[in-house]
């Protein structure tokens, strides 16, 4: 297995959609050829939701659960952060899998941003 370290790749502060767009190029490359990934986060001190949506969540739009779920580990995360990858990573399942959820999001998200 093959540990990438979060902040060798953005630094202590894991928290926008351009860092996360970063880490998930070379997320997606590794795990769909195979290759397996632990993820570390220590030395990490603030980790959004918005960070993770565009490193993690986003694997679930060209990858399916089975890979990323057996080829992608976690560790140094605070249990909080724990959660919080928990939480964005059962988004991103449904986000990517049901259409209609996909579309009820978006149209959401594009009332908050008018």
């Amino acid at each position: 297995m093959n540990k990438v370290s979060v902040i060798e790749y953005v630094g202590p502060l894991a928290i926008t959609t351009e860092d996360g767009e970063k880490l998930f190029q070379l997320l997606e490359k590794a795990l769909s050829q195979g290759i397996a990934i632990d993820l570390d986060f220590e030395g990490v001190t603030t980790l959004t939701s918005v960070f993770l949506n565009a490193a993690i969540g986003h694997l679930y739009s060209g990858l399916s659960e089975e890979v990323v779920q057996s080829k992608l580990t976690f560790t140094g995360l605070a249990e909080e952060d724990r959660e919080l990858v928990a939480l964005v990573t059962e988004r991103a399942k449904e986000f990517y899998a049901d259409p209609a959820v996909r579309q009820a999001l978006e149209e959401a998200e594009a009332e908050e941003n008018a």
